[in-house]
């Protein structure tokens, strides 16, 4: 339930979101919302109820998963403030700086061995016709 419900509203917030901010909602901006909603919620979706989708560290309650009093009872004490919430930080921190140095390591590799943009006359040209060899949308003949 956690995951259709983070799913749902996130499918609503981000077109909202961009029509508070362009003026105009998308189909691009749902499918991202639909997207990011799932990715939100996945690793909590076992250790919080349907109230809480965001924030497990704050959130996660015994009641919604009997591994969180049997196995992290140490970690999961059914308050706003719980040890759970330091070790998700520290999460999150890992995870930012692995993202961050994997991202320009990759960055600094692929532009040695390929670069990051292309030649400006294939730039001109079109990519698609240039990179693909096909026509990515139709040109009107006149």
């Amino acid at each position: 339930m956690t995951t259709t419900i983070a799913t749902a509203v996130a499918s609503f917030v981000w077109p909202l979101t961009e029509w508070i901010v362009r003026g105009k909602p998308s189909v691009l901006g749902f499918c991202s919302g639909v997207v990011a909603g799932l990715v939100v919620v996945t690793p909590a979706c076992g250790f919080i109820t349907p109230g809480g989708a965001l924030l497990t560290g704050f959130l996660a309650r015994n009641p919604a998963n009997a591994n969180l009093a049997t196995n992290l009872k140490d970690y999961v004490k059914d308050s706003v403030f719980q040890p759970l919430v330091l070790e998700q930080f520290k999460a999150i921190a890992v995870t930012l700086v692995l993202a961050i140095v994997g991202t320009v390591v990759i960055a600094y590799i692929v532009k040695a061995v390929v670069g990051l943009r292309v030649a400006e006359e294939v730039e001109v040209a079109g990519l698609d016709l240039a990179e693909h060899g096909e026509v990515g949308y139709h040109q009107a003949r006149g």
